[in-house]
C-alpha cells in the first residue's frame, strides 16, 4: 500500500490536463519518481543487478511441468532468480549446472 501511496501523490503532480511545456522534464520526473520506484517495487533490488541476473541467465527455457505432490524438484542458486524457482528432473539434467551451488 505504501507504493499505491507514493503513485497517488506524484501521478497527478506530473501527468495532468493541461500540456506540460517542458515535455522533457514531465518525462524525466516520470522516469524518477513513477517508474524507477516501480522497477525497485518489482524486482525488490537494484533494478540492475536484478536485470544483470536475468541476462546471465539466457533465455528461459520453461517446459510448463505440472509438479505433484511430493515429486522432486531441482534448485540452482546460481541461476534462480528467487528461492521459489525450481527445474523439474529433465530440465536440470538438460542445462549446465557445473560448478553452481
Amino acid at each position: 500500500t505504501a507504493f499505491y501511496k507514493h503513485l497517488a501523490k506524484f501521478v497527478p503532480s506530473i501527468y495532468h490536463d493541461e500540456m506540460h511545456p517542458m515535455a522533457e522534464r514531465e518525462e524525466e520526473m516520470a522516469q524518477m519518481m513513477i517508474f524507477t520506484p516501480l522497477e525497485w517495487y518489482l524486482f525488490g533490488e537494484d533494478p540492475g543487478i536484478c536485470l544483470e541476473k536475468l541476462q546471465r541467465c539466457g533465455v528461459p527455457q520453461l517446459c510448463g511441468k505440472v509438479f505433484k505432490s511430493g515429486e522432486t524438484t531441482y534448485s540452482c542458486r546460481d541461476c534462480a532468480i528467487d528461492p521459489t524457482c525450481v527445474l523439474c528432473m529433465d530440465c536440470f539434467q538438460n542445462s549446465i549446472h557445473k560448478n553452481h551451488r
